[in-house]
């Protein structure tokens, strides 16, 4: 039964007993717009009803029943595959609005999977890294890699706590440079619309799946990221050399150290040219932080706008931050004892 709704008390009242008096297990498609509120949306799931996003785009219909119906309703998950080593949690945050941290989370990506053994040109073999971004009111890391919002993100925020692996994978898509991506709804929605209960679900499906998983996290402190922070292998803050930039990281290391006592965390200096000889701010600043600054990637402002202009990260191409983003990933996977890194021109 397909059919558009504004998720009202009567349509959810509807769906609940037309459900209940059928034999069987009928399926009800409820097609939302992008402005019915996510606990709406919930309302109609519960009661029984998948929830797709109407969308304004010609074919946003088109592609939401094809994800679905590819889905099946008994269809064997992903996850049906010898047990393996969990794959690493990346999360990256910016110390404040502007530092770049979505840019250093695609860029990262990336370079990860230019590390890791090339794959087939058959496409024979999935991608082995995804950005997943959880800065779910504002993120936007699909543009940066071309890629436009699926309704996944909102799919799974209307629905239940603990989705099926098949059903969170179903919402990844493909983006044609060696990794996959769960973007952000592209609609308004709150950052209280995301559980700690699902965020926790999402960051365990997609490790179980993909050898990296570089999530771009907002700098709210909210109850559901603390369990995405407990579960990330390391944590890269995105900062630059000021002071104020300099403190803030400090009250952010302070944060998520209390959250998880023995959590790695790796300050980034982004648009910042690593000085050829420790400078007095980076000493300061390594006092200050009890962290060495290692990871240094220089201002490209013309480089960066250019890449998001064309939905290419910018280690893609030969680019001036090329090397430092490869060297950064070479050096997370070599810190979880990766022998088979490969080495890149």
């Amino acid at each position: 039964v397909l059919f558009e709704t504004d998720a009202g008390p009567a349509d959810v009242a509807a769906v609940k007993t037309l459900g209940a008096g059928q034999n069987g297990h009928p399926i009800f498609l409820a097609l939302i717009d992008e402005d019915v509120p996510i606990g709406r949306a919930r309302m109609l799931f519960e009661a029984g009803a998948e929830v797709l996003p109407n969308g304004n785009a010609e074919d946003a219909l088109s592609r939401s029943l094809t994800r679905f119906m590819a889905g099946g309703g008994q269809a064997p998950t992903q996850l049906a595959e010898p047990v393996r080593q969990r794959g690493a949690v990346y999360s990256v945050v910016a110390t404040r609005g502007g530092a770049g941290a979505t840019t250093v989370a695609a860029n990262l990506a990336v370079s990860l999977a230019e590390s890791l053994p090339r794959k087939p040109k058959d496409g024979s073999l999935p991608n082995r890294v995804i950005l997943l971004d959880f800065d779910i009111q504002f993120g936007n890391a699909g543009t940066y890699v071309d890629v436009e919002d699926n309704g996944g993100m909102t799919e799974l925020l209307a629905g239940e706590a603990e989705p099926t692996p098949d059903r969170v994978l179903r919402m990844t898509q493909d983006t044609g440079l060696g990794i996959d991506v769960l973007t952000a709804p592209a609609i308004f929605v709150p950052l209280t619309a995301m559980t700690a209960e699902l965020a926790q679900r999402i960051v365990d499906v997609l490790s179980a799946r993909y050898a990296h998983v570089v999530i771009d996290l907002p700098r709210a402190a909210l109850d559901w990221v603390e369990p995405v922070v407990r579960a990330s292998d390391r944590l890269l803050l995105v900062s630059d050399g000021s002071v104020p930039c300099i403190r803030q990281a400090k009250r952010m290391i302070d944060l998520y150290r209390e959250l998880e006592p023995t959590l790695k965390i790796d300050v980034v200096m982004n648009r910042e040219r690593k000085p050829l000889f420790g400078s007095n701010m980076q000493r300061d600043a390594e006092d200050l932080l009890q962290i060495k600054l290692e990871s240094w990637v220089a201002k490209d402002d013309a480089g960066e706008r250019r890449a998001i202009d064309l939905g290419r990260p910018s280690v893609c191409k030969r680019s001036r931050n090329r090397n430092s983003y490869r060297s950064l990933a070479r050096r997370l996977m070599a810190s979880r004892g990766d022998t088979n890194i490969k080495s890149g021109k």
